[in-house]
């Protein structure tokens, strides 16, 4: 990937390691063996294989991965995780086929590293112990990134009938055990993607779990699957308001197969897959943007920031899920209302994989993805207060703590009973208040407070005061709020959140000024408006001036290669920062004194402007007539810039109609054949697949 981590090198994932747990991987595929990981501290074996003092068999010559149900019985094997079944090598496809292969396809990362851990056998089947050894024996030592897990047990969760928000809940043995091993994994950043189930099953059921997707871990990520038709969960998934925590493509989904061919296979086992590759390309990208990880604890925040920004930007219904309570911050579902109703009220996040959303999102910036909500969610009796014991998986690293929120009946409103302290991992809140029948509880993210801004600066000219800090993305609801302290007292207002400079007009004396953040200017509750600290002070004096005095401090500036400032627009606008005024010294350097004429006017223009910039800076009728025409030449230039892009980045490769032969997308890497290709834009395009190829991108096309 490019060191600006470009859409141009959207496929790019060449230095994240993707561990397929399944049944193994055809490495000699066309489409796959590019992209097949090698192992760099591979042992040659003195024999066939070799064991250790307890008999154990040990991986050796495992140049790609290891076969975990090798026990060194069948002369027929090697230990090598070669696929006798199809399903892992199908799997590997969707998540990095590297195509450009006639008659091939391209998985969501072109290109990737592919480890084949080897557990289940040529009929599908396996033990959850021989899992739990490639996790525990080879994914935390071979520095991995990513875990496929398409495949499920099920098993009984707890003692209680509630669901587990820890390991040591899970009363299973081998579901214990294979939850700690993954929870280790967690500890190094490995982020597990995993299938929810095929068997049209509630997950949220504690008596019987689908296994490791519902696991209480904050590195697992539940897939459920869903169809390009109507746009809605298929008909055979696993789902699970409290434990899946989206859907994602898994029907109809082409990919490659044994003996070098193609299949196309439905289920959750290709859902999966198609998240695990957009992790990868995202950790790629955070690689590229912010460095590598060099310790487990930078591993552990960048998997969660990654899992978030998938999570949090997911395709919903906006008018559904105001009904609901939550935001949409993805793109919007095809199928319309009530089959949009499908994903919300049978998945976490209330939709599906948008992954042009997904990587067009800043990591952290709360203004494009949605806090990943409570998880896991139960409530049981408190026999001793007669109250209720409510239990949960935090997992949002920009969640800063949990309201709770209490209602009696359908015709109460929700109301708050207390906020908990926000972490990664299980939380309890005990309602010590007897409890009621119909009793509701409602626990929701309160997103982390913004950083504290920086007001840069704070000058003092004529009778007002420039102020200009440093911008934080914000959500909608978001402002900012300014205090000035003089001998009047204190003043508070509020700066609209796209707006980085404010002009005030305090009259004359001393003043300090401060700017603090705010997420929710809606609010009127001082403590539910989500602020900032306030920032660092700026001092000031306000003195005052006349004509005479601002004609004075305009003088020397009559070379525009060395001035900073725009005479009449900064009279108009009251500020040398406000963004009109930056605009005209743009197009003053970039355009006008690129040539003899232009260098011409703006030297007249800084002869004369001075005084006729006084003249505007007294009268308040000039600067709105000043004002008006300089807002049609900015709005004038900014409508053009923000139509040059789609020109100048459209090439062959991101606008081709109707090819017939093989064409390599700017999306996710898919490559189709015999396909017509609808013009698109970057990074992901919208497809109708006419013959073989894959079925749909993840996402759909952009928002």
């Amino acid at each position: 990937m490019g060191e600006d981590g470009s859409a141009d090198d959207v496929g790019d994932a060449g230095d994240i390691v993707v561990a397929v747990l399944d049944t193994g991987i055809d490495r000699n595929h066309p489409d796959l063996e590019d992209n097949i990981w090698q192992n760099p501290s591979a042992e040659e074996c003195s024999d066939d294989y070799e064991t250790d003092d307890d008999g154990n068999i040990l991986p050796c010559d495992d140049d790609f991965g290891w076969d975990f149900t090798f026990d060194g019985s069948d002369g027929d094997k090697s230990g090598q995780p070669y696929d006798d079944n199809g399903h892992g090598t199908h799997v590997a496809g969707i998540i990095g086929a590297h195509g450009g292969h006639n008659g091939g396809v391209s998985g969501v990362a072109r290109t990737i590293q592919l480890m084949a851990l080897k557990f289940l056998d040529s009929s599908g089947s396996g033990n959850v112990a021989d899992a739990i050894r490639a996790i525990e024996d080879y994914v935390l030592e071979h520095n991995v990134d990513v875990i496929n897990a398409s495949y499920v047990s099920t098993v009984s969760s707890t003692n209680q009938d509630r669901l587990p928000t820890d390991c040591a809940d899970l009363t299973n043995h081998d579901g214990k055990l294979e939850c700690e091993a993954i929870a280790a994994a967690g500890e190094q950043g490995v982020l597990v993607v995993a299938a929810a189930g095929n068997n049209e099953r509630n997950n949220d059921n504690p008596s019987e779990m689908t296994l490791p997707a519902s696991l209480p871990l904050v590195n697992v990520i539940s897939v459920a699957a869903s169809a390009k038709e109507q746009d809605r969960l298929t008909s055979f998934t696993n789902y699970g308001r409290l434990t899946t925590h989206l859907a994602a493509p898994g029907k109809g989904i082409y990919s490659t197969y044994l003996d070098d061919g193609y299949k196309r296979l439905d289920g959750t086992s290709m859902a999966a897959p198609m998240v695990s590759g957009l992790a990868a390309l995202l950790m790629q990208r955070h690689n590229a943007e912010q460095g590598e990880p060099q310790t487990d604890q930078e591993r552990q925040e960048r998997m969660l920031q990654v899992r978030e920004q998938i999570l949090g930007t997911v395709a919903c219904n906006e008018e559904l899920a105001d009904e609901l309570g939550h935001e949409c911050y993805g793109g919007e579902l095809k199928g319309g209302k009530e089959n949009a109703r499908d994903y919300a009220e049978r998945t976490l996040l209330g939709g599906r994989l948008d992954a042009w959303s997904a990587w067009s999102a800043e990591e952290g910036n709360l203004a494009q993805m949605r806090a990943v909500p409570p998880s896991h969610l139960s409530v049981s009796d408190n026999d001793a207060s007669g109250g209720a014991e409510l239990y949960w998986l935090g997992s949002s690293p920009t969640t800063d703590r949990y309201s709770i929120k209490r209602r009696y009946s359908d015709e109460d409103e929700f109301t708050e009973i207390a906020k908990v302290e926000a972490s990664i991992g299980a939380h309890s809140f005990a309602d010590n208040e007897p409890q009621k029948p119909g009793t509701l509880y409602r626990v929701a993210n309160v997103q982390a407070y913004p950083p504290d801004p920086v007001l840069a600066s704070a000058e003092a000219k004529n009778d007002s005061v420039s102020l200009r800090w440093y911008e934080y993305p914000m959500t909608e609801q978001g402002c900012y709020e300014l205090r000035r302290h003089g001998a009047d007292g204190t003043e508070l207002w509020q700066v609209a959140r796209e707006h980085k400079t404010y002009t005030d007009k305090p009259g004359r004396g001393d003043f300090s000024y401060s700017v603090r953040a705010c997420l929710d200017c809606t609010n009127e509750r001082e403590g539910e408006k989500n602020c900032s600290n306030w920032s660092n002070e700026k001092q000031v004096s306000v003195v005052g001036s006349g004509t005479a005095e601002l004609v004075e401090s305009f003088e020397g500036f009559d070379n525009a290669d060395s001035d900073s400032r725009c005479f009449i627009a900064t009279a108009a606008y009251g500020s040398p920062y406000a963004a009109e005024v930056e605009s005209l010294r743009e197009f003053r350097d970039a355009v006008l004194i690129q040539h003899g004429l232009g260098r011409a006017l703006v030297s007249a223009y800084y002869r004369v402007s001075p005084p006729l910039a006084a003249w505007v800076a007294e009268s308040d009728t000039l600067k709105a007539w000043v004002r008006g025409v300089l807002d049609l030449f900015y709005t004038f230039r900014q409508t053009g810039e923000r139509r040059l892009p789609a020109v100048a980045e459209a090439n062959v490769d991101q606008g081709v109609i109707g090819l017939q032969s093989e064409t390599v997308l700017p999306g996710l890497g898919l490559i189709m054949h015999d396909t017509q290709i609808q013009a698109c834009s970057p990074i992901f395009c919208d497809v109708d697949v006419d013959g073989p190829g894959v079925g749909y991108a993840p996402g759909i096309g952009p928002r």
